[in-house]
């Protein structure tokens, strides 16, 4: 089970919401966090290691540069 890198939630379907970063896919419990993590990644990426947990999600989606994609045909602005 994953949990949400913005409120701490644990994760039961990852199918809801989710971004990729740096290679990397996250999910998230609803879509106030996915927007708040797709707004400054980085924060929440180092609020996690500063509190000894690595951020890394179980499993990478993509190959590619370091940018956050919209997934479930959201559209970021």
């Amino acid at each position: 089970m994953e949990r949400d890198i913005v409120c701490g939630k644990s994760i039961t379907d990852e199918r809801l919401h989710s971004a990729l970063y740096r290679d990397h896919r996250f999910v998230f419990c609803s879509l106030d966090c996915k927007r708040n993590f797709e707004q400054a990644p980085e924060t929440f990426i180092e609020a996690a290691q500063r509190q000894g947990e690595t951020p890394l999600p179980s499993r990478s989606m993509v190959d590619g540069p370091a940018v956050i994609q919209p997934s479930s045909g959201t559209t970021l602005m």
